[in-house]
């Protein structure tokens, strides 16, 4: 998704906006009935290489990424096949269809990403929130003592 994103054809004059996809390879047919093994095509390194920038960028947490499912039923499926597409299940959010992974294998992991794009709504890195410790107060200005039991005196209540 992020390599069809990022890699849009501009439109010549007067024509509609296309969107680039990922080309399907018509090999696969051949080879399961030869048994060879399929090369991945040229277009998974491409996008292997944009999720390597995308999970390593500053202010993410190092090789992990949110997968964002577009229901529970391919967010289930993909569970079951982590392992296969090069991924490491560090955590399920069920209620957002979100799973957070750690990236093992670009590359298997980007050719999972482009043979199965429609499943996904969203795929990025994981960002680490933060924010700045609050001020430190200047206690020593006040007037601040102990009250102990005339608690109802120091509020200025008269008993």
């Amino acid at each position: 998704m992020l390599w069809l994103r990022e890699n849009r054809m501009e439109p010549d004059a007067g024509e509609q906006r296309e969107t680039a996809r990922a080309p399907r390879d018509t090999r696969a047919r051949e080879n399961i009935k030869t048994g060879e093994a399929l090369s991945p095509p040229a277009w998974t390194e491409s996008l292997a290489d944009t999720l390597r920038a995308r999970f390593n960028q500053p202010g993410h947490r190092s090789g992990e990424a949110l997968l964002v499912f577009k229901d529970e039923a391919t967010r289930l499926a993909f569970l079951a096949r982590a392992a296969e597409a090069g991924a490491e299940v560090l955590g399920v959010i069920p209620g957002l269809n979100a799973v957070r992974i750690r990236a093992k294998d670009y590359d298997r992991l980007a050719a999972e990403l482009g043979a199965r794009a429609a499943d996904y709504a969203s795929v990025g890195g994981n960002p680490l929130l933060g924010s700045e410790p609050p001020p430190v107060e200047a206690r020593e200005a006040r007037d601040a003592r102990p009250v102990g039991t005339g608690l109802l005196q120091a509020v200025g209540v008269r008993t």
